[in-house]
């Protein structure tokens, strides 16, 4: 691949455009229905700022910074860098209510105590009306655009309520759960992998020589015929598990026991379509 050549703004805008889209858009996609868009917004703001920190104290010729520098690199305004900042630093343990509607619904029944029966657990409830029915718990923490049919319904599907009589709406497990316990491990992992890769180009991006580059490559091809996929992939896998036994063997010679510290030198392997 040719690098490319560019020579306006408009083919800039467009080059970063077109990453940022398709980096981003499969990793979203694994975190919808599972974190609302606030909350990655609301990440994605703290994490930038602390990246523009970094970028400015590594890079800038006066590395002394300043809320003007983080807000041209952000294209934040200062009382937004003051306020996601001041929240970084008073951060409490994070609760599922932060980032899912369906958890903060479930945590409002648990802890408020209108909406509590005598023994004091959470109550059995009216779908709709008010002053106290699963509506009125459920508004305040949606928004004006979500129905608390939605959020009943999701809530039904995840095995946490059930209804009564079409009118009335029980607690059944007060923890929503958007992932599995198997799910949980392949976003832990695979969330490990992406961000190795992702700094394997950060680093390539920087390093002008490209002999002192770290290897990067794809392989593939577009015309695998379909019926012919699971053959290729279990060929594909033979040679990749033996080509990880080597590699293993590789970095076990290296590797100083010894050492108080040493540095990380890994590879990483994946299938893709």
């Amino acid at each position: 691949m040719q690098a490319a050549t560019l020579q306006n703004n408009s083919q800039v805008a467009e080059l970063f455009a077109t990453a940022i889209d398709r980096m981003f858009r499969p990793i979203i996609r694994m975190f919808v229905g599972r974190v609302s868009c606030h909350y990655m917004l609301q990440m994605l703001r703290k994490i930038y700022i602390e990246e523009a920190r970094r970028w400015i104290e590594k890079n800038a010729d006066n590395a002394k910074v300043t809320k003007s520098k983080l807000a041209l690199l952000t294209g934040l305004d200062t009382r937004t860098i003051d306020s996601v900042e001041s929240a970084s630093r008073t951060e409490e343990p994070l609760s599922a209510s932060a980032f899912s509607a369906e958890a903060a619904v479930l945590e409002r029944w648990v802890q408020d105590k209108d909406y509590h029966d005598e023994q004091g657990k959470p109550d059995r409830l009216a779908v709709f009306g008010r002053p106290r029915t699963f509506e009125t718990l459920s508004k305040p923490l949606i928004g004006r655009a979500v129905t608390c049919n939605t959020v009943l319904d999701r809530l039904l599907e995840a095995g946490n309520v059930r209804v009564i009589d079409d009118d009335f709406v029980e607690l059944v497990n007060p923890y929503f759960q958007p992932v599995g316990s198997s799910e949980a491990l392949l976003f832990d992992v695979g969330s490990k992998s992406i961000s190795r890769h992702a700094r394997t180009v950060h680093y390539n991006i920087h390093t002008p020589e490209f002999e002192k580059r770290r290897l990067q490559r794809d392989r593939w091809s577009f015309q695998v015929p379909a019926d012919q996929f699971d053959t290729a992939r279990a060929e594909l896998r033979s040679v990749i598990e033996q080509h990880i036994l080597e590699v293993e063997g590789i970095l076990e010679r290296y590797e100083n026991p010894e050492l108080p510290s040493g540095g990380t030198l890994g590879v990483g392997w994946f299938f893709f379509e």
